[in-house]
């Protein structure tokens, strides 16, 4: 109950009083307490400190009821004494108020902790359907509970208001938007109230009525109606789509979004295939904003979840009055199988026994059924340093494709081979991935087999000036298999696990380096032919 309790009820049969300075009429608040009293005075206890009048920001009561007055004070509290009716009460009309709140919690409810004695005049009260509107036809509506009337049901022409209540011993009456007369002991009145509804418009009736008895003022209960109408469509005013996550972003605006106590909102919003009569596509949207203020939303769909196929996408938006709106997007094909992945050597399926003999003679071709395929990865691992490589490839066309030509060891003995994995996906980001194994030996292999020599970075030679290092090897060929001559670019290599580095015509490569070089193939007749100098390359090791 925080900073106001309910602490007493004024009972005129007692003569005793909890309530500090007030000697008789007043027995303690509690659940279940038999009221006799119609109006009856509850009387609230408040902390001084919080009470409005000593305190800038203290509370106050609103109570249009039977109003209020403070009844004692002490040194800590204050004592507020409220008239009210018996049963149940509006919050408008009677609540607690905290400074800069309309309202500070809830003090109707402890009407319903106190029991009504069967001997107390009983407070109006509205009948099981308190007011009822008729159309022009002749039949009635209850227009206490919620209407919404939608453009189908338009023009609508109301003609008269019919107030039903509770009998009572004393006359009643009718006040608001409309009045009339209700005699002790009767139920219901009728009166005439015009009220045309058209379409294109939007509107709501929410008038307020009392009904009141015509001798005591605390006698009254409120309601209000409420109907309302609403033909301003929702548009859909654009979209994105992310081709990374293939998430359809949607932007729809609706008008007087929230209005009649948020009974104006975008309820559903969906996607149809205009090639097949509008019928809904297969895929729930999801509300990720909205601003009351601009009537702006936003929607998501998951294109992944569509069933596989064409579509020919319309957008539509419909709000809680059935008004619809729509906005063509474009053909959509929907792809959710990964691109198949097919790798050969010189045309044929590759396995861990086939030999290649230069890795950019690898092919690699990609089909997909429905959207474009295109490579995303492709890496190389294994061979006789463990290498792990990540390669680039050429595009040779129609979704074929080629590994460009590696820095990589060959594989010379049993255990060597390498394991080359592709990596695929489409325009839907249907991902496929796959591995083979084989051996690998480059088209043009120069091979230096061991050699004894003296760790010096320099080139021996004989006292007849021959070159104690020296690499020799066949002819060597082009990519149309025609001979190899003259200067042509080489790259030198050393593998990472190697002792030292070499130097080959003046250029050094480190272990695990790839250095380029030219080499002088001459003719390119002999079959066996001086190819370079060579020699060790210094390291800070080799001195031990």
């Amino acid at each position: 109950m925080g900073e106001f309790t309910p602490f007493a009820v004024h009972d005129s049969r007692v003569s005793t009083s909890v309530v500090p300075g007030i000697s008789s009429g007043y027995v303690p608040f509690k659940r279940g307490l038999t009221v006799l009293e119609n109006p009856y005075k509850l009387v609230i206890r408040i902390p001084r400190t919080n009470w409005k009048p000593y305190r800038n920001g203290g509370m106050s009561i609103t109570n249009n009821y039977g109003g209020v007055q403070v009844l004692s004070e002490d040194a800590t509290y204050v004592y507020v004494e409220v008239k009210l009716p018996q049963g149940a009460l509006d919050g408008n009309y009677y609540r607690p108020v905290n400074t800069y709140q309309w309202s500070g919690g809830d003090l109707g409810q402890y009407a319903s902790w106190l029991n009504w004695d069967p001997a107390s005049v009983k407070s109006p009260a509205w009948g099981s359907s308190p007011i009822e509107r008729q159309k022009a036809d002749g039949t009635w509506f209850n227009s206490v509970n919620w209407n919404l009337f939608k453009a189908s049901d338009m023009p609508i022409k109301l003609t008269n208001i019919r107030f039903n209540v509770q009998a009572r011993p004393y006359d009643q009456k009718i006040t608001g938007g409309a009045t009339c007369s209700i005699p002790a002991g009767s139920t219901t009145c009728t009166v005439s109230l015009p009220q045309d509804i058209i379409n294109g418009t939007t509107g709501y009736l929410h008038s307020g009525y009392e009904v009141r008895s015509t001798t005591e003022a605390t006698f009254f209960a409120p309601i209000w109606e409420n109907i309302a109408w609403h033909t301003l469509g929702p548009s859909v005013t654009g979209f994105d789509y992310n081709e990374t996550t293939n998430i359809l972003q949607v932007y729809v605006n609706q008008p007087g979004d929230g209005s009649y106590f948020d009974h104006v909102y975008v309820n559903r919003v969906w996607l149809s295939d205009k090639n097949r009569n509008n019928a809904e596509i297969s895929v729930t949207g999801k509300q990720t904003g909205r601003n009351m203020a601009s009537g702006n939303y936003t929607y998501e769909f998951n294109m992944k979840e569509v069933p596989e196929g064409s579509y020919n996408v319309v957008i539509n938006a419909q709000d809680t009055f059935n008004n619809t709106g729509n906005l063509p997007y474009q053909t959509v094909v929907v792809d959710n199988t990964a691109p198949s992945v097919s790798i050969s050597y010189e045309g044929k399926p590759i396995s861990k026994n086939v030999t290649v003999y230069g890795l950019e003679n690898v092919r690699i071709q990609l089909t997909d059924a429905l959207t474009k395929p295109s490579l995303s990865r492709m890496t190389l691992r294994g061979g006789p340093v463990s290498d792990a490589v990540e390669l680039s490839w050429v595009n040779l066309g129609n979704n074929l494709y080629a590994p460009n030509y590696p820095k990589i060891f060959p594989s010379l003995n049993e255990g060597e081979t390498y394991t080359l994995t592709v990596q695929a996906k489409d325009e839907m980001n249907n991902v496929k991935e796959s591995s083979v194994e084989f051996n690998y030996l480059p088209n043009n292999l120069v091979r230096l087999e061991n050699l004894k020599t003296l760790a010096v970075n320099a080139s021996l030679k004989t006292s007849d000036n021959t070159a104690l290092a020296v690499l020799y090897a066949s002819q060597l060929r082009k990519k149309d298999g025609s001979i190899a001559t003259g200067l042509q670019d080489a790259v030198l290599t050393v593998r990472k696990d190697a002792a030292f580095g070499v130097t080959v015509n003046g250029v050094s490569a480190m272990p695990g380096e790839s250095k380029e070089l030219q080499l002088d193939l001459g003719l390119g007749t002999a079959v066996a032919f001086l190819f370079s100098l060579l020699y060790p390359a210094l390291l800070a090791d080799l001195s031990s």
